[in-house]
C-alpha cells in the first residue's frame, strides 16, 4: 500500500474536472482523437462498407467531426449498427444543420453521442424518424449523452419511442429546454439512471413553454422558486406532442389512428404488433419502423427462417452473405457463422465457448476444453495499441495475443479494462506500459501468465513499464498466476509512485533476478512515493447533527521539519457503502472527498458544515516533504451524525369536501434530517363575519382585500 506525499498531486489532473468517470471520457478522450486536415472526418469502423439486405440500409459504426456535412454518407441508411459520435463541430454555420438530414434512419442498435456541436439548435432536423436506440453497447453504462452542447434549445428527437437499455446523460447545455417536458418512463427501461444537469434552468424554461398543444398530454412540472407543481403539455418542443401510448400496449409501439380507434383521451392511438419497437405506420408486423428481433422479407419475425442466419442489426442474411462481410483489419478474417440447436447467427467474434474453425475461419467451432482465441496485432508488427476503452473492447474475449501489446492508457473508464483485457493469458512478443497516467495498477491483466519474447523491445526487453505517473503497485501478487517469461529481461522507469519494494517483490515471485533479468533505475522509481507507512490509530470522540471531532496517534519523527502537515479526508457516503481501503486508491473520485489541513503539532480536529442524519467515512495522513521515505496513514473510520430538524414540506394543498370537512395533502420535506415518524398538524378557527359577506360588493376593487372577519 502506497501513500502520497505529494499534496499538489497530478493523481487527478486528467479528473479533476468531471464529477463522473464518463465525463473525464468524453472531455479528455474524444478531443486528443487525431483531427485531420479534411474538410470533415467520417469514421466508419470495422466493416468497409455497408450492406443492404430486403428493406434496411445497414451502417455502421461512424464518429462526424469538424464539419456535419459528414453526415450525408448516411442519409440512406435506415439502421446503423453500431454507435454514431457526433463531435466537436465549430466552423458550421446554423444555416448548415437545415441542409443535413438523415429522414430513413430509424434505429441505432448502440448509443448516440453529441459533444460540442456548436450553432445546433434542435436535432429534430437531423433526426425526425430515429424511433429506437436499443443500447446493445453502451458508451460507458449510457445510450445517449447530450454534453456541452452550448446551442441546443430542445432535444428534438421527435420520434424516439425507445431505448432498451442503457442510461441517458443530458449535461452542461446551457440553452437547452424541454427535458421535464419529457415522460423518459415511457421511453426508457424503470430502472435506467437519467443524469440531468446544468442544463437550463426550468423557472427559465417555463416562460417559453407553450401552455397547451392540442393532442398533447399533460404532465406535472415543478417550478423550485415556487415550490408547486404546474402542468405542463408532453412535447419535444413547442409544436410537436411526445406520442405516448395507450396502457393497453404494454411494451409495443402505437401510431396514429383512424377515429374511433383505441384512443387515450388524448390522442386517437392504436398499438402496433408485438414485434415492433419504436413505431410503426399500422397494425401488422409489416408496418414496423424496427423490428424487435429480427426482419425478413419486409416483416418482423421472432427468428429467422432455417437457413437463414441472424445478424446483430435485426436483419436475417443468407451463410453467403456473412461471409463476404470484412473487417478493416487485415489481420482479421471478418464475421463468422455460428450455428447451435439450429439457430444461425452471424457474428463479428466467436461466443464463449467457441473459436474459429482453423479449416475455416469464417465459422465457428467448439472448443475442446479451454478456448484459445487468438487475437493478431495490426499490420506487418502485428502490434496492438490499447489508448483508450474503445480499443481495449476490440480485445474483448481474446486468450493469446500474437504480437506486441502495448498500453497507453490516459483517460476514461479504467475500470471497464478489466472486463476487455482480462482474459489475455499469453503474449507472444513484448508487453509495454508506458505514459498511462490514468493507471494505479495493473490488475487487469488479471489472467497474463506467459510472455514469449520472439520479438523483443530494442531485442531485450519482453516487459516494459515507464513513465506512468500514478502507477503505485503492479499487480495483487496473491491473486494473480505466476507469470512466465520465456525470453527477455524486465525494464522499470521513471514510475514515480512505484516504490522499488514493490518491483523487487515481483521479481522474486515471477522468478527473475534483478541483475541479469531486469533493469530498474535507482532513481525514477518511487521518488515521489513514501514507501515506508506506519499505520495509526483514528478515533471519533463524538458527533453531532452538524459537527464531528476526530483524533487521532501521533508519530514520532527524529527531524519534525519533514513533517508539513497531516490532512483529514472525509466524505458523506450511503448507509450501504462498503467501505475498503481501494476507495482511496480512486484516480478519479477524489472530488468527492473533502480535505482539511492540521498542523503538524496537532492530533485532532472538528468535520464541520456536515449534513444531519448522514454517515461519513475519514482517515488522515501526514503529508511529508520531498524525498521522505517514510510516513503515517490511518484505516478509514466511519460515523453518523445526529438528526436535526426537517425542513418544511412541500406542496401544501387543502380541499373542502364538505362544511364540516377538509382534505390537506403535502409532500415530504426535501432534507428530513433524519427518520420522520409522524406529523403533527396544527389549525385554528378564524370566525367569520356573515353580514359583512352578504353587504360585500365584489365589483368595487377596494373591497377586493377587505377583512370579512
Amino acid at each position: 500500500m502506497i501513500y502520497d506525499n505529494y499534496r499538489s498531486s497530478n493523481i487527478c489532473l486528467i479528473c479533476d474536472r468531471f464529477k463522473t468517470m464518463l465525463l473525464s471520457f468524453i472531455v479528455l478522450l474524444l478531443p486528443t482523437m487525431p483531427v485531420l486536415s479534411s474538410t470533415f472526418v467520417t469514421k466508419v469502423v470495422d466493416e468497409v462498407s455497408n450492406i443492404s439486405e430486403g428493406e434496411d440500409i445497414v451502417c455502421y459504426s461512424t464518429e462526424i467531426r469538424n464539419s456535419i456535412a459528414g453526415l450525408k454518407r448516411l442519409e440512406n441508411c435506415t439502421v446503423i449498427e453500431g454507435y454514431l459520435r457526433i463531435i466537436l463541430i465549430a466552423s458550421d454555420e446554423a444555416t448548415v444543420f437545415r441542409t443535413v438530414s438523415l429522414p430513413k434512419l430509424r434505429v441505432i442498435t448502440d448509443y448516440l453521442l453529441l459533444y460540442r456541436v456548436q450553432h445546433l439548435k434542435t436535432l429534430s432536423n437531423i433526426f425526425p424518424n430515429l424511433s429506437a436506440i436499443r443500447g446493445r453497447r453502451i458508451f460507458y453504462h449510457y445510450a445517449l449523452v447530450v454534453y456541452e452542447m452550448f446551442s441546443l434549445e430542445d432535444l428534438g428527437l421527435i420520434s424516439l419511442m425507445s431505448i432498451e437499455r442503457g442510461a441517458v446523460l443530458v449535461a452542461k447545455n446551457s440553452q437547452l429546454c424541454y427535458l421535464d417536458t419529457i415522460d423518459w418512463r415511457k421511453i426508457m427501461r424503470a430502472d435506467a439512471e437519467r443524469s440531468f444537469w446544468k442544463n437550463k434552468e426550468v423557472n427559465d424554461c417555463i416562460l417559453i413553454y407553450p401552455q397547451t398543444i392540442t393532442g398533447c398530454p399533460m404532465k406535472e412540472v415543478s417550478l423550485s422558486f415556487a415550490g408547486q407543481l404546474v402542468k405542463m403539455p408532453l412535447c419535444w418542443n413547442s409544436n410537436t406532442c411526445q406520442r405516448v401510448c395507450p396502457s393497453a400496449c404494454l411494451d409495443a409501439a402505437c401510431y396514429e389512428a383512424e377515429a374511433g380507434s383505441m384512443t387515450d383521451g388524448q390522442q386517437s392511438l392504436a398499438c402496433c404488433h408485438s414485434e415492433c419497437i419504436g413505431g410503426c405506420s399500422g397494425p401488422t408486423d409489416a408496418d414496423c419502423f424496427a423490428c424487435r428481433r429480427v426482419r425478413y422479407n419486409g416483416q418482423c419475425q421472432s427468428k429467422c427462417p432455417k437457413g437463414m442466419l441472424e445478424l446483430s442489426a435485426s436483419q436475417c442474411v443468407s451463410r453467403s452473405h456473412c461471409e463476404q462481410i470484412q473487417s478493416k483489419n487485415v489481420n482479421d478474417s471478418g464475421w463468422k457463422v455460428f450455428v447451435k440447436d439450429g439457430v444461425g447467427l452471424c457474428l463479428r467474434n466467436c461466443p464463449d465457448g467457441y473459436m474459429e474453425d482453423q479449416t475455416n475461419r469464417k465459422q465457428c467451432v467448439q472448443c475442446s476444453g479451454l478456448c484459445a482465441r487468438v487475437c493478431s496485432g495490426q499490420g506487418q508488427g502485428r502490434i496492438t495499441i490499447v489508448d483508450s476503452i474503445q480499443a481495449a473492447q476490440k480485445l474483448e474475449g481474446c486468450v493469446v495475443l500474437d504480437g506486441i501489446l502495448e498500453i497507453q492508457i490516459r483517460g476514461g473508464n479504467i475500470m471497464d479494462l478489466e472486463k476487455y483485457l482480462g482474459d489475455i493469458q499469453e503474449v507472444s512478443d513484448y508487453v509495454r506500459v508506458i505514459d498511462s497516467h490514468a493507471l494505479m495498477n495493473l490488475n487487469f491483466l488479471k489472467s497474463l501468465r506467459l510472455i514469449k519474447g520472439k520479438r523483443l523491445y530494442h531485442k531485450v526487453y519482453a516487459l516494459l513499464v515507464l513513465r506512468n505517473q500514478n502507477l503505485n503497485e503492479i499487480w495483487d501478487l496473491n491473486l494473480h498466476p505466476n507469470l512466465t517469461i520465456e525470453n527477455g529481461k524486465l525494464f522499470f522507469f521513471d514510475n514515480p509512485r512505484l516504490c522499488q519494494n514493490i518491483i523487487h517483490d515481483f521479481l522474486t515471485v515471477i522468478g527473475q533476478r534483478l541483475s541479469s533479468d531486469a533493469d530498474i533505475t535507482l532513481t525514477g522509481n518511487g521518488d515521489l512515493a513514501v514507501c515506508e507507512i506506519k499505520n495509526i490509530a483514528l478515533y471519533i470522540d463524538f458527533t453531532g447533527a452538524y459537527f464531528a471531532k476526530v483524533r487521532w496517534e501521533d508519530i514520532a519523527l527524529n527531524d519534525s521539519r519533514y513533517h508539513i502537515s497531516w490532512v483529514v479526508n472525509y466524505r458523506a457516503v450511503p448507509e450501504d457503502f462498503n467501505i475498503t481501503f481501494d476507495i482511496i486508491k480512486e484516480v478519479c473520485a477524489r472530488d468527492e472527498w473533502k480535505s482539511l489541513d492540521v498542523s503538524p503539532d496537532m492530533t485532532d480536529c472538528m468535520l464541520l458544515n456536515l449534513q444531519p442524519f448522514t454517515r461519513y467515512i475519514v482517515y488522515v495522513k501526514a503529508y511529508m516533504m520531498k524525498g521522505v521515505k517514510h510516513g503515517a496513514l490511518s484505516l478509514i473510520s466511519n460515523f453518523t451524525t445526529k438528526m436535526a430538524a426537517p425542513s418544511v414540506v412541500r406542496n401544501m394543498k387543502s380541499e373542502s369536501l364538505s362544511s364540516t370537512e377538509l382534505s390537506l395533502t403535502w409532500s415530504p420535506p426535501d432534507k428530513p434530517n433524519g427518520l420522520i415518524t409522524h406529523y403533527i398538524i396544527y389549525w385554528s378557527v378564524i370566525k367569520v363575519d356573515r353580514a359583512k359577506y352578504e353587504l360585500r360588493d365584489y365589483c368595487k376593487k377596494d373591497n377586493k382585500n377587505a377583512s370579512m372577519m
